[in-house]
């Protein structure tokens, strides 16, 4: 493993991690609807990462129009991906179904290993391929004790799971594409914020100094973990990311539980055992590589 590989995997912890504490961010804004805070996320998200390249690298605004012209579709795809994983994720949490939204989370990764040997052609080992297996198993029992099919959760993995890989595909930086996407839906959130302040709807500057703190925060809670996480992604195979995905579930799962008072039912912690030895083995696996090419 070198130095690359080593800062992928660091930034893909640290995305996962963060990932896994945002419960925290959205259950402070319960009389705020979740559209209104994926508006305020792509508004000051725009602000903070043109801000930003701005300051690194002056002529990026340039470099954006050839990027478009050269990947605008997969672009655009990727907004639109990335809003409805965000409303889809805020919904869930803001409506009580804290629990279905934890359910995406963990079937996020499959669909992540699933594209890395589907579309990507990775090769996995034999540890990984039984890690997944445990994993799938987990995850196939939690939906069974779920009692219906996830629809919310599908939409959660299924839309992160695509957008990682259409950035993976496209060639151009984290933050630049972040913002490229961000400026595409800006339109459309400050659009939808103009409507709400005109019929005296808007949360924003209207209720109490914190709601508005948090909103106002929303650029950094939107920016920093994905852009460690589509980092990440250029670092790594796309099989290891979606199997360190398992990080932010099970964080909010240990959150549910020892903070919200949620119930912890047996088949949880079948689930969270069996996704957690799969995810050992697989970074036990990568150390003792590491350590072979060391000698």
């Amino acid at each position: 493993m070198d130095a690359d590989q080593r800062a992928g995997l660091l930034l893909a912890a640290a995305a996962f991690i963060f990932w896994g504490l945002t419960p925290f961010y959205f259950k402070a804004m319960p009389t705020v609807s979740p559209l209104e805070i994926v508006s305020h996320r792509i508004i000051w998200s725009t602000f903070i990462l043109a801000g930003l390249l701005l300051i690194i690298n002056r002529k990026f605004f340039k470099s954006a129009i050839s990027q478009l012209k050269r990947h605008g579709l997969a672009l655009i795809i990727g907004a639109t991906l990335l809003s409805v994983n965000w409303l889809t994720y805020i919904y869930a949490v803001s409506n009580g179904k804290v629990l279905e939204a934890s359910l995406g989370y963990f079937i996020n990764p499959l669909v992540n290993v699933a594209l890395a040997a589907i579309i990507l052609k990775e090769k996995l080992s034999r540890i990984q391929m039984f890690a997944v297996l445990l994993a799938t198993i987990g995850v196939t029992q939690e939906i069974f004790r779920f009692g219906q099919f996830p629809t919310l959760a599908m939409i959660m993995a299924g839309t992160f799971g695509i957008y990682g890989l259409i950035r993976k595909k496209v060639n151009i930086g984290g933050s630049e594409g972040l913002l490229i996407e961000t400026l595409l839906l800006l339109p459309f959130a400050a659009g939808y914020l103009l409507y709400l302040n005109r019929h005296e709807r808007l949360a924003f500057l209207s209720h109490d100094s914190l709601t508005t703190c948090l909103l106002l925060s929303a650029g950094l809670v939107t920016t920093l973990p994905l852009i460690w996480f589509i980092s990440a992604t250029k670092k790594l195979n796309y099989s290891i990311v979606g199997m360190m995905q398992y990080i932010a579930p099970t964080m909010m799962g240990i959150l549910g539980y020892w903070i919200y008072k949620e119930g912890f039912p047996p088949g949880r912690l079948i689930t969270f055992s069996l996704v957690w030895f799969g995810l050992l083995l697989v970074v036990v696996e990568s150390f003792s590589h590491m350590r072979s090419r060391k000698y």
